[in-house]
């Protein structure tokens, strides 16, 4: 009876022994895999950019910005796709090093063009700036497309009368309206300064200067300007910019939403969306992207105002026409009352 009860006994502690050391096993590798999860959280987190930060906590936009990337804003109609091949690229940069070098285009001296080429957006090349709709088109509604095909309002060629006549570009007030960063065959810096309060965006072209006012509210809509009233907030590590209030311009009008999207993604490149809306020049909204690349150079002065020989020159030669005009009116004039008085 005694040797049974020992024999049970020692059943028990072997069966005991067994299930701690399966339960010992089975916590080593319960610590094994939660290391080795942990070491790959804290590697990918290690990987994960992490912008630099203002003293408010906020991500630090400011810098020298270069919007470069020379794609056009509407895909052409003969590409079928937004992403493109290296290949494709490479057809479009020589295609547009072939314009630059044009002679029989008065501007085209490389000299002042700087090249460009086609640079990847988050790691693909793109054919076009829009990427909704699909088709990489604007979508236009009919009235608007029509009003694109006449390049100037009806009776401005003929309207210079005074400065006031003439088209925005002639004057150095804005580009033409529209807020849309977008890259040029030139000066494409453009300076970001920061505060908790406000964002200002100072172009080297023209000079354009948006203000940005972060948690601010819109100005009444009854007052209009051509670059549009703007406000931001902030979403995660996003700037987000709704601007709105326009004058009349390429594509905008004073019922125009436009929504701006600034996202450091590393210390040498700002990501950029925006997305338009406006019920009579489209029939839906549609979205845009690119990016900005840190500058290393420095922004001169564009003096547009100063340098702006056109201007005086074009208003100077339509009084020369209206002189030549009245003097033929006169010749005119004087030559039939000769005539009648001969018939006489």
């Amino acid at each position: 009876m005694a040797r049974a009860k020992a024999d049970q006994v020692d059943s028990k502690e072997i069966i005991l022994s067994a299930f701690t050391c399966e339960c010992r096993s089975l916590y080593r590798a319960l610590c094994v895999s939660i290391a080795l999860l942990c070491a790959a959280n804290g590697a990918d987190a290690k990987d994960a950019y992490r912008a630099p930060r203002l003293p408010d906590g906020h991500v630090d936009l400011q810098g020298m910005w270069e919007l470069t990337n020379p794609i056009p804003m509407e895909r052409p109609r003969d590409v079928k796709t937004l992403v493109i091949s290296k290949a494709d690229a490479s057809r479009v940069d020589a295609d547009a090093a072939r314009r630059a070098e044009d002679l029989s285009v008065i501007d085209s001296a490389s000299g002042y063009r700087r090249p460009r080429f086609v640079e990847p957006i988050r790691g693909e090349l793109h054919s076009s700036v829009v990427v909704d709709p699909q088709d990489g088109r604007i979508p236009f509604t009919a009235q608007y497309a029509e009003r694109r095909r006449v390049p100037r309002p009806a009776g401005m060629a003929a309207a210079y009368d005074g400065p006031e006549q003439r088209p925005t570009m002639e004057r150095c007030i804005a580009s033409d309206g529209a807020p849309l960063f977008r890259s040029i065959p030139s000066n494409n810096l453009h300076q970001f300064v920061q505060t908790p309060q406000v964002l200002v965006m100072h172009s080297e072209e023209l000079p354009d200067t948006p203000i940005i006012r972060i948690g601010g509210q819109h100005a009444p809509a009854t007052i209009l300007s051509y670059l549009g009233d703007s406000v931001g907030w902030w979403e995660g590590d996003t700037l987000v910019v709704e601007t709105k209030n326009f004058l009349p311009g390429t594509y905008v009008s004073p019922r125009t939403i436009v929504i701006e999207r600034f996202t450091r993604v590393s210390d040498n490149e700002l990501h950029y969306l925006f997305m338009v809306e406006d019920p009579a020049y489209y029939t839906q909204k549609w979205t845009g992207e690119n990016h900005f690349l840190l500058g290393t150079e420095k922004m001169f002065e564009y003096a547009c105002h100063e340098g702006n020989y056109a201007l005086p020159n074009i208003l100077q030669g339509a009084r020369v026409q209206e002189a030549a005009s009245d003097t033929r009116g006169a010749s005119g004039a004087t030559g039939t009352t000769k005539s009648s008085t001969s018939a006489e």
